[in-house]
């Protein structure tokens, strides 16, 4: 059976004071297991523009029978980043920004 799981809390879109929506990120039979897995799994669902709606990440455990019982959060996980398009676009400026600094550097000395 898979005791354990890891849910994406999301914002909603509409303006109302419901709790966030829950999105099911990973499943498995060890906490162990679901803490090593979620971050890959969690990129493979969000990109960039969806993981700004993630409000937290949250590993839960299977209380009772499989019939009858009910998760519970055990702790709260950190929100993977999610290398998209803009991420690479950002990365590449800092990038091409900290040469044209040396550059500036060097022909000032």
């Amino acid at each position: 059976m898979q005791n354990w799981r890891v849910i994406a809390l999301i914002k909603k879109k509409t303006r109302t004071k419901a709790p966030p929506e829950e999105a099911l990120v990973y499943m498995g039979t060890s906490s162990h297991q679901v803490s090593i897995c979620y971050k890959h799994a969690f990129r493979e669902i969000f990109d960039d523009h969806a993981c700004e709606d993630v409000l937290a990440i949250v590993m839960q455990k299977w209380k009772g029978h499989p019939e009858c019982g009910k998760w519970l959060d055990v702790s709260k996980l950190d929100i993977p980043v999610v290398s998209g398009k803009n991420n690479i676009r950002a990365a590449f400026y800092k990038k091409e920004h900290i040469l044209d600094s040396i550059v500036d550097f060097k022909k000032s000395n």
